[in-house]
């Protein structure tokens, strides 16, 4: 994610994860999908959320249910609807930071310790599965269509429950001009619902991570995957996955700070430039938190999202990155008219994966980028 003030740094440390409570090896080689929730903080009343995983019906596959807390001393206590369940659950406890680098410590975790889960379910802890079917219906989906994520629809409730909105999911997740639409609505706070990003079911093995921000990453996860990989998703508008609650602890501290709208708003310039990317020749490689990059002939060409590049940062990299050959590509840097973001161009190398590396090379090449100040 891009911060809405974009920073030189980004704040690294250990995750210290520990597992306070695991199922028996017996039990783990049954689990062939985990519901993920993650906790920050004391108070935290998560048996709403498990008595509705509990209920979930499930022929013929046996759901688990990774706890991760991320904070530091006693984790607060998680009562559990039946033995079973209990029996079924992980309770990690790790030091993240942030949202995202808890969600994404514990879908690493299923796929390091869990090999046999082939789906990892998303659920807040002050949320709840809105039917006993809706995690039925949303691997059946990707059983059935070989997609790697399953969006769905949500009820927004209150804190007593009582219904405030539907948020479906539908046909027109997958329009990039409806997407841009809803995503300017958002940055602008006029959007009736926002992007139902929550609902998420994904394939275990596919890799697929949050972005590191501070508020919205679910938003730009799922938006990076509507905008560049609508073939490998599939929209599951019924029944709804989920009661999410509008007034939860997270959501209205979120919406309090400045981070909330800064977010939407540079969620709605990266898409903007995703859609305008896509429909220009060439192949996208890759895009992340600076910009989408794709290959036209024999260049490759970075797109950075408007705003990421000060005007004195970019004017720097241009006069930099010539002097760093052979270390750096000696990339070409032009200010679009159009007020889009920066454009950096270099020449198309052909190049082999590198599987190893000698610590001399690495520190020598570390080394050179601290000569030019590049680190």
């Amino acid at each position: 994610m891009i911060p809405s003030s974009p920073r030189d740094s980004v704040e690294l440390c250990r995750r210290h994860m520990r597992a306070l409570a695991a199922p028996t090896r017996e039990v783990q080689d049954q689990v062939n999908g985990v519901v993920v929730v993650c906790t920050h903080g004391r108070d935290v009343r998560m048996r709403r959320c498990l008595q509705s995983v509990q209920e979930q019906r499930l022929p013929g596959r046996r759901f688990g249910v990774v706890i991760l807390w991320d904070g530091t001393g006693p984790p607060p206590s998680a009562v559990f609807p039946s033995q079973d369940l209990s029996c079924r659950t992980w309770l990690l406890q790790a030091h993240c930071g942030t949202p995202a680098r808890a969600r994404n410590a514990a879908m690493e975790f299923v796929g390091k310790s869990i090999p046999a889960a082939r789906w990892i379910a998303r659920m807040d802890w002050d949320d709840r599965f809105a039917e006993p079917d809706s995690l039925a219906a949303a691997v059946d989906a990707l059983e059935h269509s070989g997609a790697v994520y399953a969006l769905g629809g949500n009820r927004v409730v209150d804190r007593r429950g009582k219904l405030v909105r539907l948020n479906h999911a539908t046909a027109a997740l997958k329009d990039p001009r409806e997407l841009l639409r809803l995503f300017r609505r958002m940055a602008e706070g006029t959007a009736y619902n926002e992007l139902p990003s929550c609902n998420l079911v994904v394939d275990a093995r596919a890799g697929l991570r949050y972005p590191d921000a501070g508020s919205g990453e679910d938003h730009w996860l799922v938006a990076s995957l509507l905008v560049n990989r609508p073939g490998d998703g599939v929209i599951v508008d019924q029944p709804l996955y989920a009661d999410y609650s509008a007034d939860g602890p997270a959501t209205m501290e979120a919406r309090h700070a400045e981070r909330y709208y800064g977010s939407r708003h540079a969620l709605a310039q990266a898409a903007e430039t995703w859609v305008s990317v896509g429909a220009l020749d060439g192949e996208v490689l890759g895009l992340g938190q600076e910009g989408i990059v794709r290959r036209a002939g024999d260049r490759v060409i970075k797109h950075f999202y408007p705003g990421v590049l000060a005007p004195d940062k970019a004017r720097w990299l241009a006069e930099t990155l010539p002097r760093c050959a052979p270390i750096l590509p000696a990339a070409v840097l032009e200010e679009p008219s159009d007020g889009a973001g920066t454009v950096a161009s270099y020449p198309w190398e052909p190049t082999t994966p590198v599987d190893a590396m000698k610590p001399a090379a690495i520190k020598e090449y570390l080394r050179a980028c601290l000569r030019h100040s590049i680190v």
